[in-house]
């Protein structure tokens, strides 16, 4: 079972108790991060919006709330269920990274038709949902594509100073168990990749893409940082 597959496992036995955790609002730290992605995106976003790895749908119909016009990917089919479900909608679809990938491989968009068909988004959010180490860049890339000239790229993630925090070395690593410090209704967890700000730089770069803004959701009592969130545009598109 390669990485990518254990992944989709986790999320398939952990799917109705993450919804759980979402609806009764069990994760203290989502109280600022969710907030913090709500602002990021209506700060750098207005139009249209692709939610990559949606889950249930709660940034999605925050965001409709706001204005935007918004459509959530995932690849768990029961998080996608509950997703067009509690938002009573249809603009989600059951879809993997690599099947996102593998759709816009060269310049064909035809297996996408029945997705999103040949709709061009304002942004692409993050929220949470890039854990692997190899293989975001062509994400990254593919993201580009399905975005307009101005598009921008939002992704929310797990804060370097975790690593400080958890007595690991400050380099990039693999973290065990991504519902670690969760309770105990969680299960499987998988491992997730986490960066640096070096290396995210890095990755920005390959892509390409330009960082236009950090932000560093704290926590109000400790002042210690949640999440980062990466503003990007392509440098392709900067004039």
């Amino acid at each position: 079972m390669n990485l990518s597959q254990k992944i989709q496992q986790s999320w398939e036995e952990n799917a109705e108790t993450w919804i759980d955790a979402i609806q009764k609002e069990r994760i203290i730290s989502r109280k600022i991060t969710n907030q913090a992605i709500v602002n990021a995106v209506l700060n750098h976003v207005h139009g249209s919006l692709l939610d990559m790895g949606c889950g249930e749908g709660w940034l999605c119909r925050e965001l409709r709330q706001n204005g935007l016009e918004t459509f959530g990917i995932d690849g768990n089919e029961t998080l996608i269920k509950k997703a067009k479900t509690l938002s009573k909608s249809d603009e989600f679809e059951r879809i993997s990274y690599q099947e996102l990938i593998a759709a816009f491989k060269g310049s064909g968009r035809s297996t996408t038709e029945g997705k999103f068909g040949n709709k061009k988004f304002f942004g692409a959010v993050f929220n949470f949902s890039i854990y692997e180490k190899e293989g975001i860049d062509l994400l990254f890339q593919t993201v580009q594509k399905i975005l307009i000239p101005s598009g921008k790229i939002i992704i929310q993630t797990i804060h370097p100073f975790h690593l400080i925090k958890n007595g690991l070395a400050y380099r990039s690593q693999w973290i065990k168990n991504s519902w670690e410090g969760l309770d105990d209704g969680f299960k499987n967890g998988h491992p997730w990749y986490l960066r640096t700000f070096g290396e995210w730089s890095d990755l920005f770069y390959q892509c390409p893409y330009r960082l236009l803004k950090i932000y560093e959701p704290t926590n109000p009592d400790t002042q210690e940082p949640l999440s980062v969130i990466f503003i990007l545009e392509s440098i392709q598109q900067v004039k």
